[in-house]
């Protein structure tokens, strides 16, 4: 049986793509070991829009995000972390995994005990800001403004904020974060409510993050149990 000609080929092509009968955007590789043809998958891509020179001026303006990661005894985990640029009321929670469904879970909880309402969200490029993530923020109407690659100090509230709980208190719990995760956690929300509520920030003229939230809103200290949600 002789070989059809180039043009014959050709016009079956054309007649199968008329057809609809072709899939389309698909770009296969024929593995040269096994013989058999791979299909290549792309990501969508998604049209990143940087923070330029916006600077928020409210609380939950502007919240940057961010994730440490650590390695006790061979086990890796992963502590992901949320700042508000204005207030620096500041979220943490530490998971086994990280992926963008790990992500979209901490920002509904960051959510949830914000004691204000989020608008924008500031991220660097790692694969756990994109999907899920980034799909949870167009549904919620947040704006998600991504770093330039490779400009930590586009994202300099969360970094310093990353240092500040590392070394007051992960650094302390590494037992915990490795063998028992619930319990560090647990443990995790009590420093934070200190730190929300307690702590002084030199940035903030030696006030919590709280207490001049509460100034900002000009609330009485008595109703900031309001602006806490129970984790």
């Amino acid at each position: 049986m002789s070989c059809p000609s180039v043009s014959t080929v050709g016009r079956v092509i054309n007649d199968l793509k008329a057809q609809g009968l072709l899939a389309q955007g698909r770009r296969l590789s024929l593995n040269a070991a096994s013989g058999k043809l791979h299909e290549h998958h792309y990501k969508s891509r998604i049209t990143k829009e940087r923070r330029g020179d916006y600077y928020p001026s409210t609380p939950g303006d502007l919240i940057q995000l961010d994730c440490v990661i650590k390695f006790i005894n061979g086990i890796r985990r992963y502590v992901i972390s949320a700042i508000d640029y204005n207030s620096e009321f500041a979220f943490s929670m530490a998971y086994t995994s990280l992926s963008s469904a790990r992500a979209k879970d901490f920002l509904d909880k960051f959510i949830s005990v914000a004691p204000f309402e989020v608008s924008r969200v500031q991220t660097d490029n790692g694969s756990e800001f994109y999907k899920l993530f980034h799909e949870s923020c167009e549904k919620q109407g947040l704006k998600h403004y991504w770093n330039y690659p490779r400009s930590p100090r586009m994202n300099a509230k969360i970094e310093r904020y990353n240092r500040t709980v590392q070394e007051e208190f992960v650094d302390y719990h590494l037992e915990d974060m490795a063998y028992d995760l619930p319990s560090f956690n647990y443990q995790l929300t009590d420093w934070l409510i200190w730190y929300n509520t307690e702590r002084p920030h030199w940035t903030l003229k030696l006030k919590s993050p709280l207490r001049a939230l509460l100034d900002t809103l000009q609330l009485p200290l008595a109703e900031s149990n309001m602006l806490w949600t129970d984790t």
